[in-house]
């Protein structure tokens, strides 16, 4: 699973396409179908997934959805911080 802010999308989009090129099955909202309902889709998503890759910047600190995921990843004991601009988490 990744958790990114979407202003962070372009910065995203390699990312998630070098993972996929090395054999990992990467979820992240551009798969959601459309009609999909987003929340339910989403934790659906999240309990699901093995590591929950969440990438941190100012924008992403900002945004209590990636707080959110990131708690889910923490509670679960799979959360897999990055940081894209050298933005402090807390």
């Amino acid at each position: 699973f990744l958790s990114y802010a979407r202003e962070d999308q372009a910065r995203i989009a390699p990312l998630a396409a070098a993972l996929t090129a090395a054999g990992f099955d990467v979820w992240w909202d551009r798969r959601l179908a459309g009609g999909a309902e987003f929340s339910k889709e989403t934790e659906e998503q999240l309990n699901k997934a093995r590591v929950i890759l969440v990438a941190w910047s100012r924008a992403a600190c900002e945004s209590m959805w990636v707080a959110d995921e990131a708690t889910v990843g923490r509670n679960k004991g799979s959360l897999v911080p990055i940081v894209l601009d050298g933005a402090d988490p807390r």
